[in-house]
């Protein structure tokens, strides 16, 4: 059985050299668009604080508290440990593992401390220019002890800011090694330090604090995708009819020097389409959308198109749409081998793809990490879209472990690379006699690392047309499979 998509009634828009429209809130200002972009490539922030709500909002102890601890993680090339023994008095039951961290490191020190002694901790509070200098003061002398600025420095510094007089005592020594590294640079000859801090203010400082200490040589070298911030009226090639949209989005990326092209997917709940472009190109002028949420990935790829750097990802909304059909070739065709006579053979054809995804630690917090996954080069980019599309969809699903390629003749479509396994123990193999083939149980709803129907792991995967043995199958019940082919 092979699987294609010979012609799609899509709503489509062609743009000359713009596409996809932000949600309009959420736009960045002119001057922090690329900025914006470059942090979320190096993996500084969230994409959903970027892409999902408006940068214009002011930001949180808690949204800031996760971009500074992954930021010293990066710095320090290792993870922190949390202190899982201080009990937080917050309103909201949950409290995210960064605070742990932070609080283990001297980033963040509460408000105070109740009559019982509980850290009142202020997850939710927004945070003021002095607050977020001084959390990232603090984060980099845990990072780099010698960094520390000398008491009788600081007034000497300050003195540059008309409105010095106005940062509180704590807040005194952070400013002043802001201000003198170059990192604040303040408006007009003001500190400012009372003012709101916005999202896109904050991502920004904290990105200038990573090229200040990351080596260069050492950032991740994905592709970028850059905004295009006006609001241009582009015209049908075909009956010359216009349409608007609030905003677009240029393709174009930072050359990768070990790349022979770059894939980019856009990814719609009525289809997938890939377009490659070779080197020395780093622009794609021309594309296509579906209303609704669209999903776009970026990869450097080499000779035989397997991903070989990082990959852009963003989801974002479109509304106001032009129709037309188009026949669409989804994948190169030369890759369509899955039935090879010997490991060797098969291997020819597998790839290893970086993952994100989530774990949870001993104290029950999740945490966000990479793994990776061995599969047939034909699926490789649906298995990085469906998978970035748990890591951000509103379970934050953990995956503990999974399995893709396993050599054993005639066996399923694991040997074809085609097939992968999640959290085998949680999601057991169960014949209709209650046999266990393999695993240990499915228990969702109880255990978080199983796996439920109608959840973000099988609506992933549904959308791109992969089958399920959880649901699929009458001779059993596989719950960790999931496959191309649907066998």
């Amino acid at each position: 059985m092979k699987k294609t998509i010979a012609s799609l009634s899509l709503a489509l828009i062609i743009l000359q050299s713009a596409f996809l429209a932000p949600i309009a809130e959420a736009t960045p200002s002119e001057w922090a668009a690329f900025e914006l972009e470059v942090a979320y490539q190096w993996g500084l922030v969230n994409p959903y604080i970027i892409y999902e709500i408006s940068v214009h909002d002011t930001v949180t102890k808690d949204m800031l508290c996760e971009m500074v601890v992954t930021l010293c993680e990066k710095l320090a090339n290792r993870t922190i440990a949390g202190d899982y023994s201080v009990v937080f008095d917050d309103d909201d039951w949950y409290i995210p593992d960064h605070f742990y961290k932070a609080y283990a490191a001297g980033i963040v020190n509460g408000k105070g401390r109740t009559s019982d002694g509980k850290v009142i901790l202020g997850k939710a509070d927004e945070m003021n220019r002095e607050e977020v200098f001084t959390m990232l003061y603090n984060a980099i002398v845990y990072c780099y002890p010698d960094q520390a600025v000398d008491a009788d420095e600081v007034d000497g510094i300050l003195s540059m800011f008309s409105d010095y007089g106005n940062i509180s005592a704590w807040a005194r020594r952070p400013a002043a090694y802001m201000a003198s590294q170059g990192i604040v640079r303040g408006d007009g000859g003001r500190y400012m330090p009372n003012d709101n801090c916005t999202i896109e203010q904050s991502i920004i400082t904290v990105k200038r604090v990573y090229e200040t200490f990351s080596d260069a040589a050492g950032r991740p070298d994905s592709p970028l995708l850059a905004r295009n911030l006006d609001a241009p009226v582009f015209t049908s090639p075909d009956d010359g009819s216009s349409f608007d949209i609030q905003n677009g989005v240029i393709v174009r990326w930072d050359p990768v020097d070990s790349a022979s092209g770059y894939r980019i997917r856009l990814t719609t709940s009525q289809g997938l389409l890939d377009h490659y472009v070779t080197q020395p190109s780093s622009s794609l002028n021309g594309w296509m959308l579906t209303t609704g949420t669209n999903i776009v990935s970026l990869a450097a790829v080499d000779e035989n198109r397997r991903v070989i750097s990082g990959y852009a990802y963003i989801s974002l909304e479109m509304t106001g749409v032009w129709e037309e059909t188009y026949s669409i070739s989804t994948r190169n065709e030369e890759d369509y081998v899955f039935d090879f006579v010997s490991e060797e053979e098969a291997l020819q054809y597998m790839t290893t793809v970086t993952i994100p995804v989530w774990r949870i630690n001993s104290s029950g917090q999740k945490y966000s990490t990479t793994t990776t996954v061995t599969v047939h080069r034909y699926v490789a980019g649906d298995i990085i879209t469906i998978f970035n599309e748990i890591f951000y969809g509103p379970e934050r699903f953990p995956i503990r472990s999974i399995g893709g390629f396993a050599w054993r003749r005639g066996s399923g479509e694991h040997p074809s690379g085609t097939a992968v396994d999640i959290n085998p123990t949680e999601n057991y193999q169960v014949f209709p006699d209650g046999r266990i083939g393999a695993g240990s149980y499915w228990r969702p709803g109880s255990d978080p690392y199983s796996i439920p129907v109608g959840g973000d792991v099988e609506r992933a995967f549904r959308r791109l047309g992969w089958g399920w043995g959880g649901t699929d199958w009458r001779s059993n019940h596989d719950y960790m499979h999931f496959s191309f082919f649907g066998t």
